[in-house]
């Protein structure tokens, strides 16, 4: 192996032994001397440690950092970058899909751009969305990135990027910082962005594919990652940022405000309302047409001691599960929530 490998490949892993395996078995036969294989295991307690040995006895070329406790997702995530050396680093989680040829297209499209701090694939996200990505564009700043900006669940979709090794020596700083956005990595990226430190390169490449069906929680997710919009410099570039964040939004809400959704929304437990205020809050900032869920969201937590779904519905006039319908009279809040 090289002194200073070209590419850095970094799992992170817990407690998915089968996934891992699967990866494991497409990933290897790519090595060559000038990559390093490290998977970080985040204290897995299933047969994750017996996959790793096996593939260890075949005296294959990867290396295994067991963490001595679980420190999180998006911690394990920055264990990550801290094994990138003067190359580039893929991130590469255990249950998505790389293809066959990934690393050969890591090298051609990181030849056409040296110089570039973080470089975004194609990836079966972006059909999902019905995203085409024709052409490579570069950007350089802040402005130039959120009007190039196709998909931002691709953006947030971890292997979907490869950094620089020295980019990521430069702003590591700003992911641990941001750890609590669900995107410290992306975090990365946008901070140097606004301060024009580096440029981006979105690539019609591919290099993976969507795996197993996501196993985090969706509300916590969506509430967190709009932390990232204030990394940019308020102005067309925080505001077009913004409003490709929406895509987190319900899909008939994204469309029109509409009654069910709001309903659905503010209706499903106190924690779901603390979610919706912050996300109908950004909202209304940039579509007017929010205002409505966002004041019913305001008032839903005011009075979410008498219970959010009763209080919703009353608001609405929605009676028996019917828009229209008479709404029965609600408690008297006490003095304290008057």
């Amino acid at each position: 192996m090289a002194s200073t490998p070209f590419l850095t490949i970094a799992i992170p892993t817990y407690n998915r032994a089968a996934a891992l395996e699967q990866t494991l078995s497409i990933v290897v036969p790519q090595l060559d001397s000038d990559c390093r294989l490290v998977v970080i295991d985040n204290a897995s307690t299933d047969s994750t440690a017996a996959v790793c040995d096996r593939y260890l006895r075949t005296k294959a070329p990867i290396e295994i950092i067991r963490n001595r406790v679980n420190i999180g997702a998006d911690a394990n995530i920055m264990r990550c970058c801290e094994q990138a050396g003067d190359g580039h680093l893929w991130i590469l989680p255990d249950d998505d899909r790389p293809h066959d040829d990934a690393v050969r297209t890591i090298r051609e499209v990181i030849a056409r751009h040296p110089r570039a701090g973080y470089v975004n694939f194609h990836t079966t996200l972006l059909d999902f969305f019905r995203v085409s990505r024709q052409r490579e564009a570069v950007v350089g700043d802040a402005l130039e990135f959120a009007t190039a900006l196709d998909c931002f669940g691709n953006l947030l979709f971890l292997p979907a990027g490869v950094y620089a090794g020295d980019f990521v020596a430069a702003h590591m700083i700003d992911g641990y910082t941001a750890i609590h956005t669900s995107g410290p990595s992306i975090a990365m990226v946008l901070k140097a962005l606004a301060r024009r430190e580096t440029t981006m390169v979105f690539t019609p490449a591919s290099i993976c594919s969507w795996g197993a069906p996501p196993t985090w929680d969706p509300a916590e997710v969506t509430q967190n990652v709009y932390g990232l919009i204030n990394l940019l410099p308020a102005g067309r570039s925080r505001r077009s940022f913004a409003k490709k964040l929406l895509v987190a939004f319900p899909p008939k809400l994204r469309r029109r405000t509409n009654v069910g959704c709001i309903i659905n929304d503010l209706a499903t437990g106190r924690d779901a309302i603390d979610h919706a205020v912050r996300r109908y809050r950004i909202a209304a900032g940039i579509r007017p047409a929010y205002a409505l869920p966002l004041l019913l969201a305001w008032c839903a937590r005011a009075t979410a001691p008498f219970g959010p779904r009763a209080v919703v519905r009353a608001l609405l006039h929605v009676g028996s599960g019917r828009a229209g319908s008479p709404a029965s009279p609600g408690p008297t809040p006490p003095p304290s929530l008057r």
